[in-house]
């Protein structure tokens, strides 16, 4: 089945099964105040149990051609850029010359990381070896 007619028929077939019902109630209960309420309700409820029941190959046909589509777009959106090539080369580069020098902080005995974290969240503090 055509995707186009999949969609024609499936739209077509759910509004039908709504407004059916919804005019049914409309016209039954035209003095009661909740009478719209009612009449969506069942409208709905309608609707969607003819949609689980008649339109399989509709929602399935429909299903298919999302799926393609959302594969489609992640495709194209998985190609890198020109632009993230060369940063990620950039990047590269940059590692490369360094040398090892970021290594420094990990070098560093844990007291001492501790020793700066303190001093940097408190500023005005003095170290505890000088009190």
């Amino acid at each position: 089945m055509k995707t186009s007619r999949a969609w024609f028929v499936y739209v077509l077939v759910r509004l039908l099964a709504f407004i059916v019902p919804f005019a049914i109630i409309m016209l039954v209960l035209p003095g009661w105040q909740w009478n719209w309420l009612v009449g969506v309700i069942v409208g709905a409820i309608v609707s969607l149990s003819i949609s689980q029941i008649f339109l399989y190959r509709e929602r399935m046909a429909l299903a298919a051609q999302m799926q393609e589509r959302a594969e489609a777009r992640a495709a194209k959106n998985e190609q890198p850029r020109p632009m993230d090539i060369e940063e990620d080369a950039d990047i590269d580069a940059q590692i490369d010359d360094a040398d090892g020098s970021g290594t420094e902080a990990a070098d560093a005995a844990p007291e001492d990381v501790a020793d700066d974290a303190a001093a940097q969240a408190e500023p005005d503090a003095e170290p505890e070896d000088k009190k």
